[in-house]
């Protein structure tokens, strides 16, 4: 490497491999002129062996040698990835597992400095279904001087999105947290509105007694004075937060703070002695020892970091290549806290492939005139509908799903795109290892290979979904995409106290219900006029067509009410089960009763506007 007034010269193949924004003092200057192409077997051999001219080829200068040696923390080691030529019928879950990596204990977290996620969406999809995180936070999400940003651009399924809506329509970064929904979380407001710039602060609650504070800070290398006083005093209120565990990631930007021993290498009147002092008051530990940011030429930097009111609260820290052409690598990292995300078996009816052949002679058999003889409707329902489910477990195959509160995987995901991502982390990994100038033009094309691959896949994806004629498939890549909704938020009382769990919730949702409805004075009713027409309706008829029509008409996509009868067996079945049915709405009718799962519905609690926090806001 030729060096010339403390700039560097080196040849590379005309790859785009930096941000043109957040320029340092030290560049890196490229000649356009022709180099070897290095193939993937190339590149293999070469991970074995120590290149001749590695003097050559080194992105770093001999002075900054140590700053990339082996006290930085190597990613965690993965495993090959299949053949091209493995078999179709492979499994996609077979892919997966040589990277996925799941929190048995507690929650997991992925965060990264994503210098605008809009063009690297799907890369981050990919990467989540990787690592199933918990939590995910992304710092600089917005591309720059973006104002009044859509969230309903940014949902990665299964997750709430959080972003700070006092600063959500201010040009900026922005800071983006996504929260699993099964998950019990609500927004902090308390630290929100007094927060620094670009925070976000949420709180989850972990089991009855335990909750964890989560924030997510941006600070600018250009941050204003008034911002830098707001992030500190940010900072030290959360030695007030006792009730909680405290957990704060992001990219502060003080490059001059040795976090080895808490020092910075800045004048005495920089404002980074002022945080380091912030960080003390509130006795939080800061738990990252390895450099975070990576620009060729330049020297490293531990930028992004991760706080936590315990020592022992965060865990298993690893890191791994960065989103696309960010500078900034990805952390992942464990909190210890006992969250109750146990998995369990669900059982589905697989409908399509069910013999309803055997259900109609099963049904046909049955003497449904002397079964209903001397019975109330209700007895005779609950009868009707315990023959159908006995033939229904008996004639259609019943498939078991396991839930582990797992991430989705993104609908559009290929073999492909998985492969391709994770050959860019371990390209980055032999990377990290060598630090060779041709191992990391390896990486930048395999880099830009696994961003080719996820952007191909969603198009490909789209374009299937433009082109068919299925609704069905078009409203669920559509409903996919929709913005997560929060739950019902924790409500307020008429004394004040607040609900805390979801029994808590329903039952005031049923008070105040039920407080609107207007109570008639039953014993001063209104005398009204006869309007009758002097005809009366004498007899109702029911008979086997009028019902078979009512079931020919029934639509087999809709899903079940909370008889759990499906209306494609219903459908299917309708010659036999057309005599029971006009019995029994022939005998309600006679009898002026209902059977009770006529009476009952799903009902849902659906937020409208105003304050989450009232009751009035709330309908069903």
């Amino acid at each position: 490497m030729n060096s010339k007034s403390n700039v560097d010269f080196v040849n590379v193949d005309s790859i785009e491999i930096f941000r043109e924004s957040d320029s340092e003092s030290t560049e890196l200057i490229f000649e356009s002129s022709s180099t070897e192409i290095y193939s993937d077997s190339d590149i293999e051999e070469s991970s074995s062996s120590q290149s001749a001219n590695t003097s050559s080829t080194d992105i770093y200068n001999e002075s900054d040698r140590d700053y990339v040696g082996s006290d930085v923390n190597s990613v965690s080691s993965q495993s090959s990835a299949s053949s091209d030529h493995s078999s179709q019928n492979t499994s996609i879950n077979s892919v997966e597992n040589s990277i996925s990596i799941e929190n048995q204990n507690g929650l997991k977290c992925l965060y990264t400095n994503a210098d605008s996620i809009s063009n690297k969406w799907s890369e981050l999809e990919a990467l989540v279904y990787l690592h199933q995180p918990d939590i995910v936070g992304l710092t600089e999400a917005f591309k720059k001087n973006l104002e009044n940003p859509n969230l309903s651009s940014y949902v990665l399924q299964g997750y709430h999105v959080f972003c700070n809506p006092k600063f959500q329509n201010v040009a900026s970064r922005g800071t983006l947290l996504f929260v699993r929904d099964y998950l019990e979380v609500t927004e902090y407001k308390k630290l929100n509105e007094n927060s620094a710039k670009e925070a976000i602060w949420c709180e989850i609650k972990i089991n009855n007694l335990e909750k964890l504070l989560v924030g997510l800070v941006y600070r600018s290398p250009n941050s204003s004075a008034e911002n830098n006083v707001a992030i500190n005093e940010m900072i030290s209120a959360l030695n007030n937060e006792t009730q909680s565990r405290v957990v704060v990631m992001g990219d502060f930007n003080y490059r001059d703070i040795d976090w080895k021993h808490w020092i910075s290498s800045a004048p005495e009147n920089h404002v980074s002695h002022e945080f380091i002092e912030a960080v003390r008051d509130s006795y939080l530990h800061q738990n990252i020892e390895f450099y975070t940011r990576y620009r060729n030429g330049q020297r490293p930097s531990t930028l992004d970091l991760v706080f936590s009111s315990e020592e022992l609260l965060v865990n298993n820290i690893e890191h791994f290549s960065p989103l696309g052409k960010s500078d900034h690598i990805v952390i992942t990292f464990g909190i210890d806290c006992n969250s109750s995300n146990e998995a369990y078996m669900k059982e589905s009816f697989t409908y399509d492939r069910g013999n309803y052949d055997e259900m109609k002679t099963d049904l046909s058999n049955v003497d449904w005139i002397s079964e209903f003889q001397g019975k109330e409707v209700n007895e005779n329902w609950i009868f009707f509908k315990d023959k159908i489910t006995e033939s229904m477990k008996k004639h259609i195959p019943v498939k078991k799903i396991k839930s582990s509160n797992r991430g989705y995987k993104p609908i559009w995901m290929t073999r492909e795109a998985l492969k391709a991502v994770k050959k860019k982390h371990r390209a980055w990994n032999k990377y990290r290892q060598t630090n060779e100038h041709v191992h990391f033009q390896y990486f930048c094309r395999q880099r830009n290979i696994a961003t080719r691959e996820c952007r191909k896949a969603r198009n490909n994806f789209e374009t299937k979904i433009a082109e068919d004629t299925n609704p069905k498939a078009f409203y669920k890549y559509v409903n996919s995409r929709k913005k997560v909704q929060n739950g019902i938020a924790d409500l307020k009382r008429d004394d004040g106290s607040i609900t805390e769990n979801d029994l808590e919730k329903t039952e005031e949702l049923n008070r105040f219900f039920k407080s609107v409805f207007t109570i008639e004075d039953l014993n001063n009713i209104p005398y009204i006029n006869d309007r009758s027409s002097g005809k009366s309706i004498l007899e109702v008829q029911f008979n086997e067509q009028i019902t078979m029509k009512l079931l020919e008409n029934l639509n087999v996509t809709k899903s079940c009410g909370p008889d759990f009868l499906h209306p494609r067996v219903l459908k299917e079945v309708k010659n036999a089960i057309c005599l029971p049915l006009t019995l029994l709405f022939h005998q309600s009718f006679e009898e002026e009763e209902t059977p009770i799962d006529w009476k009952t519905a799903n009902v849902k609690a659906l937020f409208k506007k105003g304050r989450e926090t009232r009751q009035e806001t709330i309908d069903q």
